[in-house]
């Protein structure tokens, strides 16, 4: 069960990336000093994380 929990932390870790670089650079800046990095995120903070970056994506869409 190891290798799945890996396997779907590293999903997760993807999802965020992508998410994540459609954020600004100030944005991205932000989401590092929080976190530090995707790769050091704990498995149980990257529901949030995702939800705050996907949050700032509808907000930058809503200023243009």
């Amino acid at each position: 069960m190891g290798e799945l929990n890996d396997k779907a932390t590293e999903y997760k870790r993807e999802l965020l990336r992508e998410v994540l670089n459609q954020c600004t650079p100030e944005q991205i800046d932000l989401f590092n000093r929080m976190y530090k990095s995707i790769d050091e995120i704990p498995d149980e903070k990257m529901d949030w994380a995702y939800q705050q970056c996907l949050n700032t994506i509808k907000k930058n869409e809503a200023k243009k």
